[in-house]
């Protein structure tokens, strides 16, 4: 995958695809598995940083410095980056550590690079966001999502309860269902599925109220993983099925194959292998990592 090459004049910073480069740097980068319900939030996070160095000034670091970053970006390298936020954010922090909204939004940004291969990184850059700046609702949902990839469920949990009460205060619908959703993750991986289905469907709720078709599908498929670790297969098959029209409407092939898979293992457990073989196909034209040969029908032998 790749971008257009940025364009630069002579004196001033190149022009780039903000993003293209996001989406290629998250394709290319993060091996950690495409977790399907992050993965725009990342796209997302990383744009704004793209961004973010394309509109530094002279002022900030040298014009060359900044184009170099940007054309290392392009090549899927983030180290001149992520040097450079430090940089920055090193000289921004304010005595009192609290207060400064530009430097934690260069913390985030430096998070978000950091996100992608070095969660250790990302951890401290996140940390340093909500003590600049401990208002910021977005910056308390980036760290759960950090410590929960970590594994270190009981501080996520708190950081995405305190997204949802700054997101709560703000009116922010769509923030508070995200930091809703990062509890059901939390309390789903800890087996807590009754809490883990009251939270997929309070997201759910408010994600139909916004119109978030594409929120409404990963809804869906969070609630059939519930179901289907109860081995209630009817249900989860239900709810799968209702987050396929949407995949297919508003999401991507990842998405959508993920979805077929899921329908797969249910009829894997119900032991109709002819089914769940022909929605692993489905899902291995979407998405080749599915393309594993004949295994329902080999697990049945």
């Amino acid at each position: 995958m790749s971008t257009q090459q940025g364009v630069v004049k002579e004196g001033n910073i190149r022009s780039v695809n903000a993003g293209a480069i996001a989406a290629q740097l998250y394709e290319q980068l993060y091996k950690e598995g495409h977790q399907l319900d992050v993965k725009n939030e990342q796209v997302k996070s990383l744009t704004e940083a793209v961004t973010a160095l394309s509109n530094l000034s002279k002022a900030d670091a040298s014009i060359e410095g900044i184009n170099n970053a940007l054309a290392s970006l392009e090549r899927g390298k983030t180290k001149q980056a992520r040097s450079l936020f430090a940089g920055l954010l090193k000289r921004r922090i304010p005595k009192d550590q609290r207060g400064n909204k530009d430097a934690a939004a260069l913390a985030r940004h430096l998070g978000a690079l950091a996100f992608l291969n070095d969660t250790q990184a990302a951890l401290v850059a996140y940390r340093k966001a909500v003590q600049l700046d401990p208002d910021n609702a977005e910056s308390w949902s980036r760290l759960g999502q950090v410590l929960y990839r970590t594994g270190q469920l009981d501080q996520a949990e708190e950081m995405y309860r305190n997204a949802l009460e700054f997101n709560n205060a703000l009116g922010c619908m769509g923030g508070m269902a995200k930091a809703i959703t990062g509890l059901g993750n939390v309390a789903f991986t800890r087996s807590e599925l009754d809490q883990a289905e009251q939270m997929y469907k309070k997201a759910l709720e408010i994600d139909k109220a916004l119109g978030l078709k594409a929120a409404m599908a990963q809804d869906y498929s969070s609630l059939g993983n519930v179901a289907f670790s109860r081995g209630d297969l009817d249900l989860a098959e239900e709810r799968y099925k209702k987050g396929l029209v949407l995949d297919e409407l508003f999401r991507t092939k990842e998405n959508i194959a993920k979805t077929y898979d899921n329908l797969g293992r249910v009829y894997k457990a119900r032991g109709e292998l002819d089914k769940a073989e022909q929605m692993r196909r489905k899902a291995a034209t979407l998405d080749d990592s599915y393309a594993m040969g004949n295994q329902f029908a080999q697990a049945e032998n």
